[in-house]
């Protein structure tokens, strides 16, 4: 049998502020324990300090807090054999219901019969079965209720049978014959499987409350309580704390021990609650397990020894291609249906090709045009790279949903990183095509398949940079409004140092040694520069007064090349531009692994 111990459990601040004080508790293999208290209490604190969660450096947490089984240190970590359930309900919108527990259950090993069986079961089990094929919704995509969203999130958790489950206010947001469903689930759940589950909850009714085996309450922190539900009322009452008849337990201490609202005696009214459990603790001891576990007995215990095969690289290798594979068909689903992650975008670009299309309409081989070519290629290239903030907000509900799976042990940020790119390809190269088929031929830019293609080359990479930048940016402040300044502000950055605005023969020397040399969209307007002007000829004006001085100034043409070295393109030779080709893959290879270190970053 396996449990759950914490034993002087002191959860601070940086400055020493006490959040959680002295808690000690057990929770053995098919009980349901309750942790409650009022707002501020520290309920939410001490399970993520029992699941071992990173709350960030400003909290320290001492005590020891051990998973057992048979009474001796279980060779399974305490992260692989359990789950969390978020209070907050990260799911993908454009998934149906059906869909978010299959994959679920993909990422957790089971297929097959067993994986079609154990959805079925949990949309059952739920009340979810009529929703099955309906999507989780999306801010322009109406999906099932608040409610059910709650419950498809907890049935997501137990899609792997989990051994300990985390529960973080289950039942926020759901009416009470809902809240009493969910509980009674988890508890039969319990029982039937040998689980161990602890629960944050906030002010159940007397019915859902009667489900828990066990409860703490906690006020600042402190202990109250910690013991059996059906001692509850006795024990208040042998302490001068009479529950009235008829008056749901729970509430009426919740309602006891909340200093929020009380007078500065109320505090002193819980450090003697605090003083008379702890007096009741020393009297009567430690309840040991045989005891905490009457009246009922568990078993079928999910307990496995781990599979030494995991450790190796031959199989790490294999389930991150698996895990690679599920996720990129899952992103490819959530691709199609969502509006906002490309179909939009699509539409966007197309705007802004016929945009910039009918500005630069049909210019021609004059001398006067050459500026409105050039700052045509500046604009295509620079402002394609602005619009990818469109992609913020799909990134970040997509991240929020990995943060969850991951730190519930499905799977780690490579394959997600690798999966998210994967995806992105072929979409991106549609976007470009679709911009480049108007764009380039309404400017009239080269009229060669060869120019057509070098420039959709260089637009695609520019686009595989913008997003991975994107993809960083998000990954390391995942704040829409954050996230979107960044990139916004990035975007302008890398615009006034490529060298359009500022030619770089008279850039300041800071930016210059710095920040143009790894900017993407200098490589990508250089390219298309040499694709436009290389080869080309232009005619001066009426008087053969040549803007540009060339070799064929006498024949009143401008050589193509002459406008390259105007804006400091010395070297245009086909090994040039290869190796500006290399640089960008490098730059967006360099975006991803430093956003793979974030994403890591806030997952450990």
């Amino acid at each position: 049998m396996a449990t759950l111990s914490w034993s002087d459990l002191n959860v601070t601040t940086k400055d020493n502020v006490a959040i959680v004080s002295k808690s000690n508790g057990l929770c053995p293999a098919g009980h349901i324990i309750a942790l409650m208290g009022p707002s501020g209490s520290g309920k939410t604190t001490l399970l993520n300090s029992l699941a071992s969660r990173d709350m960030g450096s400003a909290i320290k947490v001492h005590g020891d807090v051990e998973y057992l089984y048979q009474g001796q240190e279980s060779p399974q970590k305490l992260s692989a054999v359990s789950t969390y359930v978020e209070q907050e309900d990260h799911l993908i919108g454009c998934l149906t219901v059906k869909d978010t527990l299959w994959y679920t259950g993909e990422l957790s090993g089971l297929s097959g019969a067993i994986l079609k069986d154990q959805v079925e079961y949990l949309l059952n089990a739920f009340g979810l079965k009529g929703q099955s094929d309906i999507l989780v919704g999306t801010p322009i995509q109406k999906g099932i209720s608040g409610g059910q969203k709650r419950r498809l999130t907890v049935a997501s958790q137990l899609m792997r049978n989990p051994k300990v489950i985390f529960m973080d206010e289950p039942t926020s947001g759901l009416d009470s014959k809902a809240s009493f469903e969910i509980i009674s689930h988890m508890k039969n759940y319990a029982h039937e499987h040998g689980a161990i589950v602890i629960v944050s909850i906030h002010q159940p009714s007397t019915s859902t409350f009667d489900l828990f085996d066990e409860v703490v309450f906690l006020s600042k922190g402190r202990t109250v309580y910690n013991g059996p539900v059906k001692e509850v009322v006795e024990y208040f009452k042998n302490i001068d704390m009479e529950i009235p008849q008829y008056y749901n337990p729970a509430e009426y201490i919740l309602e006891a021990i909340s200093t929020d609202f009380g007078s500065g005696d109320n505090t002193n009214d819980i450090s003697d609650l605090v003083s008379k459990w702890e007096d009741y603790n020393n009297r009567n001891g430690e309840k040991t397990i045989q005891q905490i576990l009457e009246p009922h007995e568990t078993h079928n215990s999910l307990y496995e020894k781990p599979e030494s095969k995991r450790h190796t690289f031959g199989w790490r290798i294999k389930h991150v291609s698996n895990v690679t594979w599920i996720l990129s068909r899952r992103l490819l689903v959530k691709a199609r249906r969502d509006v906002f992650a490309y179909i939009l975008r699509i539409f966007m670009y197309l705007a802004l090709a016929i945009l910039m299309g009918t500005v630069w309409l049909r210019l021609n081989h004059n001398q006067d045009n050459i500026s409105s070519y050039v700052s045509a290629l500046f604009f295509s290239g620079a402002f394609m790279s602005f619009m990818a903030v469109a992609y913020i907000p799909v990134y970040i509900e997509d991240y929020m949903n990995f943060k969850k799976e991951a730190r519930n042990n499905l799977y780690g940020p490579l394959p997600f990183m690798i999966s998210n790119f994967l995806v992105g390809l072929p979409f991106l190269f549609v976007i470009t095509v679709v911009f480049s088929a108007f764009a380039y031929w309404m400017v009239n830019l080269k009229n060669t398949a060869e120019g057509f293609f070098r420039f959709i080359l260089w637009l695609f990479l520019d686009l595989l940079a913008a997003e991975s930048m994107v993809v960083l940016i998000s990954s390391s402040i995942p704040i829409f409004i954050v996230a979107l300044a960044l990139t916004a502000f990035a975007n302008g950055l890398w615009m006034a140092v490529q060298g359009f605005l500022v030619p770089a023969t008279i850039l300041n020397p800071f930016w210059y040694y710095t920040f143009y040399w790894i900017d993407y969209q200098r490589y990508v307007f250089h390219g298309m520069m040499i694709t436009e002007f290389k080869d080309s000829i232009y005619n001066c004006d009426a008087d053969c007064n040549c803007a540009y001085v060339s070799d064929l100034a006498s024949e009143c043409k401008i050589r193509g090349e002459a406008v390259l070295h105007s804006v400091g393109i010395s070297d245009h030779s086909a090994s040039k531009v290869g190796q500006w080709v290399g640089i960008m893959i490098v730059i967006i290879f360099v975006y991803r692994v430093l956003g793979y270190f974030a994403l890591k970053y806030h997952v450990k």
